[in-house]
């Protein structure tokens, strides 16, 4: 039997943090100048990210690094989601017609809108937020003018129907898994913060946790067994096999966003307070490395669409989070 002495190792340890330090030096990042922008979505396929913000959706090419001419869809886009089979873009307004409002639900081969319009609820505004789950059906959530609820939909598109799955504290934010499978769910303007995860196929949603502070964001693992939930308190961290205490200080460095990698048990969690996004090991709920960003995150006032707003590309190549007027990219994995 043979032992290796104290400086060998210490060598190959050396040896393994500059293989490290090498490749995360390969990794390209870069800044997106976006004035207005509000929400992301990438479509892998294509390598095409859209921003929403304003009458239009821009389209950013990331094999010309050059924008594309954009999407105009006219008054306000909102949140964004491309469907599980990369089909498909939604995109929420949050403008609205005397008896409705609607969504746009573009196809992104040919780039053609289709206008879909809901009855309005009672005060109810323009929509805020959209989801597919992996049947390929769309949750939307609206705005309401004033404080209440307004419904939760979900529109068939094989149909053209829709249905209302429940009522929701507004505004409220659906976030999908990487999968689909799942969508959080977290219901704003209310104090007791309260949230919960609708399944693919189920006839009804009702939020089933609270935090007691408000929130704004919410991200779900790609298989989802865990939910991160910031709020100024720190952020939550709801598993089903684990208990976590939160992320972050409370009034303090914090995140303001979140993100799941669809493989690998990562989260990414943009700080306030901070010039960084932080990847952590869901599994253990601890920091594995720091992304710097152009810019600082500050804390955003219980709302989202600001500073903040993360996302990971479908194939997991690519971190995306908005800053002032435009969005920072990490790239996670070199390019072959």
């Amino acid at each position: 039997m043979t032992t290796s002495t104290p400086w060998i190792r210490g060598l190959a340890a050396l040896a393994l943090v500059l293989a490290g330090s090498a490749q995360a030096d390969t990794l390209a990042s870069g800044f997106i100048p976006a004035e207005g922008r509000v929400d992301i979505a990438f479509d892998a396929g294509s390598q095409v990210l859209y921003i929403s913000g304003g009458p239009q959706v821009r389209r950013f090419d990331f094999s010309t690094k050059s924008f594309l001419s954009p999407l105009a869809l006219g008054g306000s886009t909102m949140g964004l989601d491309i469907s599980a089979d990369g089909k498909k873009l939604a995109v929420a307004n949050a403008s609205r017609g005397t008896d409705e409002n609607f969504v746009d639900v573009v196809t992104l081969k040919t780039g053609k809108a289709k206008r879909v319009s809901f009855p309005l609820a009672f005060y109810e505004g323009g929509t805020y937020t959209v989801a597919y789950d992996a049947a390929g059906k769309l949750l939307v959530t609206s705005l309401f003018e004033g404080s209440g609820t307004t419904p939760l939909r979900r529109y068939d598109p094989v149909t053209g129907l829709s249905d209302q799955l429940g009522e929701l504290r507004v505004p409220a934010m659906v976030s999908p898994s990487a999968t689909h499978r799942y969508v959080a769910v977290a219901e704003g303007n209310i104090s007791s913060g309260p949230y919960g995860r609708y399944v693919t196929g189920d006839s009804s949603y009702q939020s089933s946790n609270t935090t007691n502070w408000f929130l704004f964001e919410i991200a779900i693992a790609p298989n989802g067994s865990q939910m991160s939930v910031p709020t100024y308190a720190g952020t939550f961290i709801d598993d089903a096999k684990k208990t976590f205490p939160s992320v972050g200080t409370y009034a303090g460095q914090t995140p303001i966003g979140a993100a799941y990698a669809p493989a690998g048990d990562v989260v990414y969690f943009p700080f306030a307070q901070s010039n960084f996004v932080a990847e952590y090991d869901r599994k253990t709920m601890t920091e594995r490395r720091r992304f710097t960003v152009p810019g600082n995150f500050d804390w955003q006032g219980n709302g989202a669409f600001g500073e903040g707003r993360t996302k990971v590309s479908a194939d997991g190549r690519l971190l995306f989070v908005t800053l002032d007027n435009g969005i920072f990219y990490q790239e996670l994995a070199a390019v072959n």
